[in-house]
C-alpha cells in the first residue's frame, strides 16, 4: 500500500519534467522568431533607406568629385547617351542628345542641344546651344543664342548674341551688337551695330535691308499682277 503513492508521485515527477522539457524548445523557437522579426525589420529599414537615396546616373555617365567646390561632374565615356543633367558635363569622344549643366566641355564629341552658362568645344560639334558664353575651337556650331561667342578655326551657321568674335573661321548668319571678324575670317550675312576686324562680310545689315526691300517690292508686284489677272 505504501509503494503505490510513491509510484504515483514518481510518475507525477516524471510527467512534470517531461512537460518542462517540452516547454523549453517552445521558448527557444519563440526566441528565434523574435530574432527573425528583428532581422526582417532591419532589412526593411535598409530597403527604405536605399529607396530614398539619389538615383544612379545613366549608363555611361560617371560621377567624379572635385576638390575645388565639391560639385559632381558627369564624365561621358560611352559612344552615345540620350540626355544628361549635372553641375558640369565633360564629353570625351562621345555624343549626347541633350545636355543641361552649369558648364559643358566637349572634346572630340557632339551634343544635339546644350543649355549651360559656359560651353567649351574643342574638335567637336553642337547642333544648338543656349548659353552665356560659347567658345568653339576647331569645331562647328549649328545655331546659338548667347551673350558671347568666340570661334577659333571653326564654323557657325546661325548665331544671335551680344558679342561675336571669329578668328580664322566662318559663319553664315550673325545677328549681334558687336562683331569682330579676324584674319582669314568671313561671314555671309552680318546684322550688327558695329563690325570690325580684317575679315569680310559678304552682306552687312545695310545690304541685307536693301535686298530685303527689293525682294518685298518684287513680291508685291507679283501679287498685284496675279490679282489683276484674276
Amino acid at each position: 500500500m505504501t509503494d503505490e503513492p510513491k509510484g504515483e508521485a514518481g510518475e507525477a515527477g516524471e510527467t512534470g519534467e517531461a512537460a518542462s522539457a517540452r516547454a523549453k524548445p517552445r521558448a527557444t523557437r519563440t526566441h528565434h522568431a523574435s530574432g527573425s522579426t528583428d532581422a526582417k525589420e532591419s532589412t526593411q529599414a535598409k530597403d527604405a533607406k536605399d529607396a530614398t537615396a539619389a538615383p544612379a546616373p545613366a549608363r555611361g555617365v560617371r560621377r567624379q568629385s572635385t576638390e575645388e567646390n565639391g560639385d559632381l561632374p558627369a564624365v561621358i565615356d560611352r559612344p552615345r547617351v540620350d540626355s544628361v543633367e549635372a553641375d558640369h558635363v565633360e564629353l570625351h569622344g562621345s555624343s549626347v542628345g541633350s545636355a543641361k549643366a552649369g558648364s559643358i566641355a566637349v572634346q572630340r564629341g557632339a551634343i544635339g542641344a546644350a543649355q549651360a552658362d559656359n560651353v567649351l568645344v574643342d574638335m567637336g560639334a553642337i547642333g544648338g546651344a543656349r548659353a552665356t558664353r560659347i567658345e568653339i575651337t576647331r569645331g562647328a556650331l549649328g545655331g546659338a543664342v548667347a551673350g558671347e561667342v568666340q570661334v577659333h578655326q571653326g564654323y557657325i551657321q546661325t548665331v544671335v548674341a551680344r558679342d561675336v568674335t571669329i578668328e580664322q573661321g566662318g559663319a553664315r548668319t550673325i545677328v549681334a551688337n558687336h562683331v569682330t571678324l579676324g584674319r582669314r575670317s568671313g561671314a555671309l550675312v552680318v546684322i550688327a551695330r558695329s563690325v570690325d576686324g580684317e575679315g569680310t562680310a559678304l552682306l552687312d545689315w545695310r545690304g541685307a535691308l536693301a535686298i530685303g526691300a527689293a525682294l518685298a517690292f518684287v513680291a508685291a508686284l507679283l501679287r498685284r499682277r496675279r490679282s489683276t489677272e484674276d
